[in-house]
């Protein structure tokens, strides 16, 4: 059986992680080229830097699109 105020406990619980989890991700977003010292970025292949920011950019993309995610799921949450 489901015990109600149980279930409102929960919830909190899911909206706290949920605000950690957006809160980690904007702290972890480092630019690539900040990990990278500019002499060894200097002497990386053209192909391989074309790479790097190809897939640097798919991961802000997937990031703000998590982000969207996350404010909806939010959002419903509440009105529950």
């Amino acid at each position: 059986m489901c015990n109600p105020s149980g279930g409102g406990r929960r919830e909190i619980a899911k909206k706290r992680r949920k605000s950690d989890k957006l809160s980690d991700m904007e702290e972890k977003h480092v630019n690539h080229k900040e990990q990278i010292p500019p002499e060894n970025w200097g002497k990386t292949p053209t192909s391989v830097q074309k790479l790097v920011e190809a897939m640097a950019q798919q991961i802000e993309q997937q990031e703000k699109k998590l982000t969207e995610v996350l404010t909806v799921q939010e959002q419903l949450l509440e009105k529950n």
